[in-house]
């Protein structure tokens, strides 16, 4: 993988300390290569999205759905409930209920998601220069204690539950 950074818009923002624009390159085993880009340069909304194209197919997925474009077809699917709500809400609920099978990505997958995520910062810390993603072979923590370690914090701070904002979909 490969990456690099940048402060390229946000010089007058003060204490700023972070790139406000960065793009990822990954060559996965399969010899496929996608491409991660990410900014918080803009001061207003925009996208967030995956975009995974093939040759017959274009499948587009962003905070309000999904479209799949063929080339004489398109579906689009609109999402009918706030999924970064629901994450959150989920997420609380199982760490509340110490119910870890309402999270549908598991520990070890999360683990993974960090060594891509680490790996990316060394390339753009050493000027794009690439690097292999270490090989995640064991996780080393139970995911249990980790959620009994949450569930205290979450008691602790008093964190509640909020309201899903009005017209942001349904309920989870």
């Amino acid at each position: 993988m490969s990456a690099t950074t940048a402060l390229r818009a946000l010089h007058d923002v003060p204490d700023l300390n972070v790139p406000d624009v960065g793009v990822v390159t990954v060559w996965f085993a399969n010899g496929a290569i996608g491409c991660i880009a990410n900014t918080c340069m803009l001061r207003m909304g925009y996208t967030v999205g995956l975009h995974v194209l093939t040759p017959n197919l274009i499948v587009e997925l962003t905070s309000g759905g999904v479209k799949f474009l063929e080339p004489n077809r398109t579906e689009e699917i609109r999402h009918q409930r706030n999924g970064h709500f629901c994450e959150s809400a989920v997420f609380v609920k199982a760490v509340r209920t110490k119910n870890q099978a309402l999270i549908r990505s598991d520990y070890a997958d999360a683990v993974k998601t960090l060594a891509v995520t680490l790996a990316a910062l060394e390339p753009a810390e050493k000027g794009g220069v690439p690097v292999p993603v270490p090989s995640v072979r064991k996780v080393p923590f139970r995911l249990s204690s980790n959620f009994r370690q949450a569930s205290r914090l979450l008691r602790r701070e008093g964190a509640t539950e909020k309201e899903q904002p009005k017209g942001k979909g349904d309920a989870c």
